[in-house]
């Protein structure tokens, strides 16, 4: 496994708990979160609760340079904060991460939490 795949999940759920005893305010729709050797996956419900939970995703993928795919906004969030259109909007043209695509957060919807921007 990414070790920070697993840093990332560690630090998300000690702050989103995804396990038993749930809270009520908790943002994840589907619990537990789905964890891979490359990837998180997650679905958020919509609502107040999901905003900060969005922020604090994003902001632990940039800390451990993981790439968000947002499915249901089809964009891709870099580590250094931009935003690129997903392969799917950019006909004939591969998107210029040079690694594939990754993935994180589906902002209110799907999450794969992942790839490495850098790899190869």
């Amino acid at each position: 496994m990414d070790p920070r795949i697993a840093a990332f999940y560690v630090e998300l759920t000690q702050q989103l708990p995804d396990r038993p005893p749930y809270s009520d305010d908790a943002p994840w729709s589907s619990m537990p979160l789905t964890l891979g050797i490359d990837h998180v996956v997650m679905y958020m419900g919509t609502g107040t609760v999901s905003t900060p939970a969005i922020d604090l995703v994003r902001s632990l993928a940039q800390e451990h340079r993981l790439v968000i795919y947002d499915g249901q906004g089809d964009n891709v969030y870099l580590p250094d904060g931009s935003v690129e259109p997903s392969v799917h909007q950019v006909q004939g043209t591969v998107l210029p991460l040079g690694h594939g695509l990754g993935g994180l957060i589906g902002k209110h919807e799907v999450a794969n939490a992942a790839h490495d921007s850098r790899r190869s």
